[in-house]
């Protein structure tokens, strides 16, 4: 049986707010990213891929079913995917994790190698 929100606990209800993933944690009311407690500033779809990223696990997925998850029933280039994906990769350069390319398949997150 599913709890009713407002029979969640305090700190079930900041389990749901915040995600934590290594070293990276995420508000998802607020908008706001941390690494290693460093505010990392993103932009909103920036931090939408990021964390679609966290909430699927590892999975793969090609340009075009980040589009559809991601950005919606927009219409925008497949490129658009590979810039914002740069741009995080910039800005996440010091998490635990990566975007890792997969060679004409897609993308999926890694635990970087020790």
């Amino acid at each position: 049986m599913k709890k009713e929100d407002s029979e969640l606990t305090l700190e079930e209800t900041f389990a749901m707010r915040i995600k934590v993933i290594g070293n990276l944690q995420m508000d998802i009311n607020s908008f706001e990213t941390y690494i290693n407690d460093q505010s990392i500033k993103l932009t909103p779809l920036e931090f939408k891929l990021l964390q679609f990223f966290c909430e699927t696990g590892g999975q793969m997925f090609s340009r075009n079913e980040l589009l559809t998850y991601v950005w919606g029933e927009t219409h925008v280039l497949k490129r658009t995917v590979d810039s914002t994906i740069a741009g995080l990769r910039k800005k996440t350069r010091h998490w635990d994790f990566k975007i890792r390319s997969i060679y004409g398949v897609g993308y999926k997150l890694d635990k970087k190698a020790a």
